[in-house]
């Protein structure tokens, strides 16, 4: 005997309800949470780095350290590369799905 059930699907994930049948879909279900926690690696990574860069920036500034403040430019920028590769990944795997 099959047991059906209708489970919500995070709004991560789609956000719609999902036809859910056994222990199959919920690796189907926790495969897809894995892909969305791949996407935002490279998001945090580019946060971290943006927050970082300000915080240098702001201190060279205040100081009149030029070499840290530069550091810091390079490391908003670096953040901001890291965003769009974030970005990039999404709309692949997006497209693939």
């Amino acid at each position: 005997m099959e047991l059906a059930f209708q489970a919500p699907i995070p709004a991560a994930l789609g956000g719609e309800m999902a036809r859910n049948r056994g222990v199959g879909s919920q690796v189907v279900v926790a495969c897809q949470m894995q892909k969305e926690l791949q996407m935002d690696r490279e998001h945090v990574k580019g946060a971290a780095d943006k927050v970082k860069g300000a915080v240098k920036e702001a201190a060279g500034k205040v100081t009149g350290d030029t070499k840290l403040e530069t550091e810091g430019k390079i490391d908003k920028a670096k953040g901001a590369a890291h965003n769009a590769v974030g970005d990039a990944k999404d709309a692949v795997r997006k497209a693939t799905d």
